[in-house]
């Protein structure tokens, strides 16, 4: 039993199958669930997200000033992945620090309890207290899938600037490959994902528990 995506914001919870969308909020106290043909939730504007770009149009400004930046393209290379590396950590870093963004992480968490239960058992769970007991953290969480992507490309880059030969070369790729697989399969590329999630209360967990029922149900 595998849900192919679910999105959380700070009004509750969505879960996409192909044809439908599956709404869960909370209402003066009641779980709401609803049917959409396309989504419907948003979160609150958020001022505090473009800090992360900002800070690292500053820090790439500063590089691009080195001479030595400039005329070394190996140097350059690394300069261009460390900047991305910068930008998405402090998107997720400034994202978890504003106050508009609690419910939605709370929310997110409750989603990965839900789907961590679906995962293991490959059943719809019976109750909320069976979903509470699951980790928060998901292995297929979008910020974990970025955090495993960067990991790969910079083992791989960084190899094949520094490594000469073609054989060694494809040597590294493999090397990076298993390494990445086992940091992701031992929860070491769960960092960015543990910035947006929350610790859900019942409330968030009952949300998520009876949208998700509602959603295998259409399956």
């Amino acid at each position: 039993m595998y849900i192919p995506e679910a999105r959380s914001f700070d009004e509750g919870i969505e879960f996409y199958s192909k044809d439908t969308v599956i709404v869960a909020t909370r209402q003066e106290g009641k779980v709401i669930i609803s049917k959409s043909k396309s989504p419907q939730l948003k979160d609150k504007e958020t001022k505090t997200i473009p800090h992360g770009p900002l800070l690292s149009a500053i820090i790439g400004s500063l590089i691009l000033t080195n001479h030595a930046f400039l005329e070394n393209s190996k140097i350059q290379m690394l300069g261009i992945l460390t900047l991305i590396w910068f930008g998405i950590i402090c998107y997720y870093f400034f994202s978890s620090r504003n106050p508009n963004m609690v419910q939605s992480y709370k929310y997110h968490a409750a989603e990965h309890k839900f789907l961590n239960y679906v995962d293991k058992y490959g059943k719809e769970p019976e109750n909320c207290a069976e979903v509470m007991k699951m980790s928060s953290i998901s292995y297929r969480c979008g910020s974990t899938l970025i955090a495993v992507i960067m990991v790969l490309l910079t083992l791989c880059i960084s190899g094949l600037l520094f490594i000469p030969t073609i054989f060694f070369k494809i040597v590294w790729i493999a090397i990076s490959i298993f390494v990445t697989l086992y940091l992701w399969a031992n929860g070491k590329c769960d960092f960015l994902q543990k910035l947006a999630i929350k610790e859900p209360s019942y409330d968030e967990v009952e949300v998520a528990f009876l949208g998700g029922k509602e959603y295998l149900k259409i399956k």
